[in-house]
């Protein structure tokens, strides 16, 4: 038997039935319905967002790995489990540790064999296999035949830098999937915001080759000034024309006062 169960955003007492269920009231059916430990017994549990889980329950959850049994919210008797935990989270444990918002004792506990998972920007090798993979699975659920990216939108998936991991990629999918009237997924079906942020990341690297190089060029040019002291000697040296030179002041916005301070500049040939 497998379980799986999200620790985030529920409160603490609906995580606590549903991991190991309350007792039901007298005038219930004897018994009720067993928590999502008892029903993992002799196989698997997945504690999916661990990270999210409330700081009391921590506790209760440690109590069930070290002692492989659990009792039933407002229950009296232990009932034996035999269960293998598989926990994941996008936090980094032993920060939040280090906050006060994780148990020492339980992360140590759960941290046996630890896989970590590079985020999905780094691993451009499994998008186009994801994408392909979620395409099929969400095109048969919806009975839609879209077969196939167009080589446009495969790039715009590879370039983009996926905040939301493996789950935005499955809902950017989703959604042109529904959108799509043709068998082929085309740009236009993908949110604006993608290519809005693949656009801008892209020539990112170009302005930021032209802001060092103009911020280059203004050193330059005020090392030039402050050296020599006049205008045409320093436009000789860096090999343009005076009237060049006044022209990349102007556009610096650098004055005679920046290279010469105790002069005003009134009197003096440059």
């Amino acid at each position: 038997m497998q379980g799986k169960i999200r620790t985030e955003n529920l409160p603490a007492d609906i995580i606590g039935s549903s991991l190991w269920k309350s007792n039901p009231p007298h005038w219930a059916k004897k018994g009720g319905n067993p928590g999502k430990f008892e029903l993992a017994d002799q196989g698997t549990i997945f504690l999916d967002e661990i990270g999210e889980m409330p700081v009391d329950l921590q506790a209760a959850l440690l109590r069930v790995l070290e002692e492989r049994r659990v009792m039933r919210v407002g229950g009296r008797e232990y009932i034996p489990v035999n269960v293998r935990v598989i926990a994941a989270t996008n936090k980094d444990l032993a920060l939040e540790v280090e906050k006060g918002n994780f148990r020492r004792d339980l992360f140590y506990r759960l941290s046996v064999m630890v896989i970590q998972l590079p985020p999905l920007r780094e691993r451009k090798a499994d998008i186009r296999e994801l994408a392909t993979y979620f395409l099929k699975r969400i095109s048969g659920r919806l009975g839609k035949n879209v077969e196939g990216f167009a080589p446009e939108a495969l790039d715009l998936f590879l370039n983009y830098h996926w905040p939301g991991n493996i789950r935005e990629l499955q809902n950017m999918v989703e959604r042109a999937v529904n959108l799509a009237t043709g068998p082929v997924i085309t740009t236009d079906l993908l949110p604006p915001g993608l290519i809005e942020s693949v656009t801008s990341r892209m020539i990112s690297p170009a302005k930021k080759e032209a802001a060092l190089i103009r911020s280059a060029e203004e050193q330059a040019i005020r090392n030039c000034l402050a050296r020599f002291r006049s205008k045409t000697e320093a436009a000789r040296y860096l090999g343009i024309s005076r009237s060049t030179l006044y022209r990349k002041m102007k556009e610096y916005a650098i004055s005679e006062v920046d290279f010469n301070p105790l002069s005003s500049g009134r009197g003096q040939t440059f």
